[in-house]
């Protein structure tokens, strides 16, 4: 799309989502490249080289383009497929798997050498991960497809250097450069190096489910990402990419999307700040933010994520409701700090004996065990996406039954992680010598409560 519409100015987004995306100009890109989304055209074909050449022994399967599908180290997840599949699959799925592995590629072991033509040696070394696999990757979804693809266009774009993958003539042309021409460049980085052969059979043409496979372009630094938050750690580091976090849900980390404080934005965000501006948004209508990515180790996936969260549109401009934001995680966050220190003096006092002060490691254990931290945090999300949809409208009251259902929910956990501690009469001791009151430092404490002796 940005390859379609370039070159794109503020002013041609804002009319794209009054009036819809000039088709005519995205049919007349498609017909120009049409040959070139050929999945086996025998010059150009979608996302590959034409003229590749491995070792013998280099051969891979069509299971490679699917980090879900258990070969080769990927884990037994979803599947129980082997290296020994040799099935062959349609060209739609095979094309879609191709797109994906291009993105979401992993480091790993050594690539074969080989060659691709006479102009490009290709020699053994380390598989890199794909730009996409860094950090986290954003998005503004709209009402429909088109709407969202709108809300997703980068402004001022003119950038005449820039290519898409297929628009390359031959990968000689961009094989040594690391630094990404433009967006659509890094959209459609070739960060692996694939051959498919086409079967037929029962007179469908199908896939060759022996594929080539071999390191592609090497990535550089990919914070330019334009649907990547990051945040500035310091002036020596920089910019530095924020990382999903798989003991906290996203929303915990909603600050780092709207760019609070230290963090920024993902610049497709600002598309919508544009369109405020001009009055084409409702501020109050709600939009849906996705998350996704996924964490790896060592070239294996340990898991995928998509989360998604409403926002008003009125979230993404104004800063006083982007503070807003944060200071509420910071009371969620102080909230779960106080709700700790409770539930380690209950297990203080359950391990108490004869007056001696237990041992540290021996209260941690227990700690843990009784699991305060999920009583604490699962109930909030439900309260914190209706914080966000009321914040505009009405921003103290809004925040007053955030810091409500904060201690309410304080409470309740530690009324839950109390209760595991059983019936015994050193539960009761200990369940007495803790407060249940939660109160935030601004506001007006109630009096101490009288410990119980035994």
């Amino acid at each position: 799309l940005l390859r379609a519409l370039a070159p794109i100015r503020i002013s041609d987004i804002i009319n794209y989502y009054k009036q819809g995306l000039p088709g005519d100009e995205i049919i007349g890109y498609l017909d120009r490249w049409y040959d070139r989304f050929d999945l086996f055209h025998p010059r150009y074909p979608f996302f590959q080289p034409a003229d590749m050449k491995l070792e013998t022994k280099a051969v891979s399967t069509v299971m490679r383009l699917s980090h879900e599908i258990a070969c080769g180290n990927n884990r037994t997840l979803f599947d129980h497929s082997t290296d020994d599949c040799r099935d062959p699959i349609s060209a739609s799925d095979a094309a879609r798997r191709l797109v994906n592995i291009q993105a979401f590629a992993l480091a790993g072991p050594n690539s074969p050498p080989g060659s691709i033509g006479k102009e490009i040696k290709l020699i053994r070394q380390s598989y890199r991960q794909a730009p996409t696999v860094a950090g986290i990757n954003a998005w503004i979804q709209g009402d429909n497809l088109a709407e969202t693809l709108i809300l997703s266009l980068t402004a001022p774009y003119d950038c005449s250097d820039d290519r898409a993958a297929w628009e390359i003539d031959h990968p000689k042309d961009l094989h040594d450069v690391s630094v990404q021409l433009g967006t659509a460049d890094l959209y459609t980085w070739q960060s692996r190096y694939i051959s498919l052969k086409p079967i037929e059979k029962e007179n469908h043409i199908l896939v060759d489910p022996e594929i080539l496979f071999s390191v592609g372009r090497i990535p550089g630094d990919v914070r330019s990402d334009p649907m990547k938050c990051s945040y500035f750690k310091s002036k020596k580091e920089g910019l530095k990419l924020v990382y999903f976090n798989p003991e906290k849900s996203t929303w915990r980390n909603s600050h780092a999307l709207f760019g609070s404080g230290d963090h920024k934005h993902p610049e497709i965000f600002n598309t919508m700040k544009f369109l405020l501006v001009e009055d084409a948004v409702d501020r109050f209508k709600l939009f849906q933010i996705n998350v996704a990515g996924m964490l790896n180790d060592q070239g294996k996936v340990i898991t995928w994520y998509h989360d998604r969260m409403p926002a008003p549109a009125a979230l993404f401009e104004e800063e006083t409701l982007q503070s807003l934001v944060e200071n509420a995680i910071d009371d969620a966050n102080k909230m779960e700090s106080s709700l700790g220190k409770r539930v380690w003096r209950l297990c203080t006092f359950y391990l108490s004996k004869d007056q001696s002060n237990p041992d540290r490691d021996d209260i941690s254990r227990l700690l843990n065990h009784l699991n305060y931290r999920d009583f604490y945090w699962s109930p909030l999300e439900r309260h914190f996406y209706k914080f966000l949809c009321d914040l505009p409208e009405k921003r103290e009251q809004a925040r007053a039954e955030w810091r409500e259902t904060l201690k309410k929910t304080a409470r309740k956990s530690l009324r839950k992680a109390s209760e595991q501690l059983g019936q015994s009469l050193r539960a009761f001791i200990a369940r007495a010598q803790v407060s249940d009151y939660f109160a935030f430092k601004d506001e007006k404490s109630a009096p101490a409560k009288e410990e119980v002796k035994a």
